[in-house]
């Protein structure tokens, strides 16, 4: 296994890069011209700074004029050196801006009193601060950890997309997770961003906008050990906590036995806080599943002691004229417990279902394949109850499991 790394280190410096790169200073009317204008001068002698050209960052300091920029950048370069671990002191900060000490005492005066006053930098502080205290209030939450596992093509990654209500994770008939992917639910995320590691522990890529293409050059890279991801499990609110879902290679790929290994070591070697059991309700108590269920429970499950969650996935796909889906839940409850697990917990649901209707419900619509569109059109009437309230039913279940 790879050494321990600090991922949330590692999203916060990638979000605040990303906030920079993207930041607007803004005129007081807002007018593009003044916008660009601001904006090239703010970002020139910002990048002065954090690139510690000290000879430069006084010329394209003054070269902001306005002093309510000047302001701003300090306060801003102050945050980014915290994310980034960067040890400024004061004196030190006084040389990069080529202040005197009394001068440099004035000048922090004025971005404490002044600033958050400035009608000209007002638009820009206020993006700035909003930003920031996000930031640094998501950093005070505790990490919840919930591993997800199954047999080879229950419908893991479709569990996970369909959490996430986006296309991200590949699924297909095939073993399409080879490495351990863990998202970290993070509220009001516009995009999923992530970066893998090595078996050395080196961060290797990273990607401000991931999606499929993305992720399976990853999964396919032998070089690659770990994947970690950071989006909005839009289901799920931090409510002072971040629910991190660790999607795990399926078990009985036999033509990798490795996936396997990866799966159990990784649930023996970190403390999950729960697990996910996904299981394909047209393929249930196959010899396989046996096989995993015993182990989980005799390695994992018993010494730890943690909760765990069934999901019956591919519900739709049950002859309902045949067998009722309430019948098949009772039927699966009373094999699971002849492996030990007391009153277990199943949720019947439709992975596909509930991540196309996520889709819409997201103004996603037209990511789908005509394909998906069509199916679409039939889930909806016949099994909308198993995919929202199946879906929605997990996600409070999880909420409140903390």
């Amino acid at each position: 296994m790879p050494k321990n790394i600090d991922e949330q280190k590692t999203f916060r410096r990638m979000n605040v890069s990303a906030f920079f790169e993207s930041q607007v200073i803004h005129d007081r009317k807002d007018r593009p011209k003044y916008n660009e204008r601001y904006t090239a001068s703010f970002k020139k002698a910002f990048a002065d700074l954090v690139e510690k050209r000290y000879d430069e960052s006084p010329k394209s300091f003054k070269k902001l004029k306005r002093k309510c920029f000047q302001w701003l950048l300090y306060e801003e370069f102050v945050f980014y050196c915290k994310a980034f671990g960067v040890r400024m002191d004061e004196e030190t900060m006084a040389k990069a801006f080529k202040f005197g000490a009394r001068k440099f005492k004035s000048f922090l005066l004025a971005v404490e009193r002044k600033l958050p006053k400035s009608k000209l930098a007002a638009k820009s502080y206020a993006e700035f601060t909003a930003f920031r205290d996000r930031e640094n209030e998501y950093a005070g939450y505790e990490v919840k950890n919930i591993a997800v596992c199954a047999t080879m093509s229950a419908g893991k990654s479709t569990f996970v997309n369909a959490l996430l209500g986006s296309d991200v994770l590949p699924s297909r008939n095939e073993a399409t997770t080879a490495k351990i992917t863990s998202v970290y639910d993070k509220d009001g995320a516009e995009k999923t961003i992530g970066f893998v590691q090595k078996d050395s522990g080196a961060v290797v890529d990273k990607c401000s906008d991931v999606n499929l293409a993305k992720l399976n050059e990853w999964n396919d890279s032998n070089e690659i050990n770990r994947i970690f991801l950071q989006g909005d499990l839009d289901g799920i609110r931090n409510k002072d906590m971040i629910v991190a879902v660790h999607d795990t290679p399926g078990t009985n790929n036999s033509g990798d036995k490795s996936h396997h290994t990866t799966t159990i070591n990784f649930l023996k070697e970190n403390k999950m806080d729960a697990i996910i059991y996904v299981a394909n309700a047209t393929q249930l108590c196959t010899t396989d599943e046996k096989l995993l269920l015993a182990e989980l429970f005799r390695k994992v499950i018993k010494p730890i002691g943690i909760p765990v969650i069934f999901v019956l996935n591919k519900a739709d796909d049950l002859d309902t004229e045949k067998e009722n889906v309430s019948d098949v839940v009772k039927r699966y409850s009373s094999y699971l417990a002849e492996f030990g697990f007391a009153s277990p917990v199943v949720f019947p649901l439709s992975s596909k279902a509930a991540r196309l209707l996520k889709m819409t419900q997201n103004g996603k619509a037209g990511n789908m394949t005509a394909k998906e569109a069509r199916a679409f059109n039939v889930i909806k009437e016949q099994f909308n109850d198993v995919a929202s309230t199946g879906i929605n039913a997990v996600e409070d279940y999880i909420e409140n499991l903390f």
